[in-house]
């Protein structure tokens, strides 16, 4: 062999040699990555197995979104079980759930999920029900035709996006006691009775309107009779279908009162929540069939006055008139009144022991 060859065979050797031991040592670092891997795997399992972490399927969901390493996702879930780190981000079904527990429950009730399983806050259940939930306006005064329909359309819409059953529905109402103080609502002053603010201007648009009505509510302080009462009751009115699913009453007109309302008052109150209801909501939910009310008086008095006044159509007086006893009178578009039962027998209890 000569020289020039034996120069080459040792060159060939040191590449060989070279490019065996790069090889060689890449593939032990891949076998030290793959079993560090393998380390963190057999860790994230250990975690997910022994670790009692709250909201695991959205915290995982959320990091491989975001791309996290596992590294990442164990210091996450590390942080999760030590109340470190909690996933901001929550799917519908949580929000959904969160928002029944609130409805059924309240704030407690809500809080108690939050802190126990990690679901949205009550905070983030009303910011992420804003969009969705009918908003109903009290109001500030004698309510208003404009402000019973602004109200029925926001919780009946006209093109709902499911489809509706046209049935039967009862308008139901009832008195609820309230705190006696003036609160802010659309940019109007409500709170106040809707028996002595009749013509008066409860809007904050400018502060003459607010101290007007700040005199004429202080001006008992006096010794004198005050021009404007605080509400005491909130006469609530409220629509149910008569059928056998979803028959829930849904509420649509809130309005304080003093409790001064005479029966012919509350007759034509009464009245104008009928024409809402006919002009803007039978057409797709249904008519107006029965008028239901507490024991007072005043709601007794009203009912009679304008749900006696006259007796069915033809052709329902030809099919109950058989039936003897039966009362035929009733309201306009043949609306009955249906009183509580509860109230009739405390009635006739009341008055058998005089």
């Amino acid at each position: 062999m000569t020289r020039t060859q034996l120069v080459d065979a040792i060159r060939h050797k040191n590449g060989v040699l070279t490019k065996t031991r790069v090889e060689r040592n890449r593939a032990q670092k891949r076998a030290e990555t793959a079993a560090e891997k393998v380390k963190l795997h057999e860790r994230l399992v250990a975690a997910l197995a022994t670790q009692d972490v709250p909201r695991l399927q959205r915290l995982l969901q959320v990091a491989m979104d975001q791309g996290r390493s596992i590294e990442d996702i164990l210091k996450r879930i590390e942080d999760a079980v030590t109340a470190v780190y909690h996933v901001k981000s929550f799917s519908a079904t949580e929000i959904d759930l969160a928002r029944v527990m609130w409805h059924l429950a309240g704030d407690k009730g809500a809080y108690i999920l939050h802190k126990a399983l990690g679901f949205p806050s009550v905070t983030t259940i009303r910011e992420q029900s804003q969009s969705t939930r009918p908003t109903i306006h009290p109001s500030p005064s004698t309510p208003t035709l404009e402000y019973i329909t602004r109200n029925l359309l926001s919780m009946f819409p006209s093109n709902p996006t499911r489809r509706v059953c046209r049935c039967g529905q009862a308008i139901m109402f009832d008195g609820i006691a309230i705190r006696k103080c003036m609160r802010r609502d659309d940019d109007h002053m409500v709170g106040a009775c809707r028996e002595c603010t009749a013509g008066m201007d409860l809007s904050m648009s400018c502060l003459e309107n607010i101290l007007s009505l700040a005199r004429a509510v202080r001006r008992g302080d006096n010794g004198e009779d005050p021009l404007v009462h605080f509400g005491v009751e909130a006469t609530v009115g409220a629509m149910g279908a008569l059928r056998g699913i979803d028959y829930h009453a849904y509420p649509f007109s809130v309005s304080a009162s003093c409790k001064a309302e005479k029966a012919s008052e509350f007759k034509d109150y009464l009245e104008l929540h009928l024409l809402a209801w006919k002009m803007v909501c039978a057409e797709t939910y249904g008519d107006i069939w029965i008028v239901g009310c507490d024991g007072a008086s005043v709601f007794r008095g009203a009912c009679f006055q304008l749900l006696m006044a006259s007796t069915f159509s033809d052709d329902l007086r030809a099919m109950l008139s058989p039936l003897r006893g039966l009362n035929l009178q009733c309201g306009p578009d043949d609306v009955v009144h249906c009183p509580d039962p509860k109230h009739l027998i405390k009635r006739e209890y009341a008055l058998s022991l005089i």
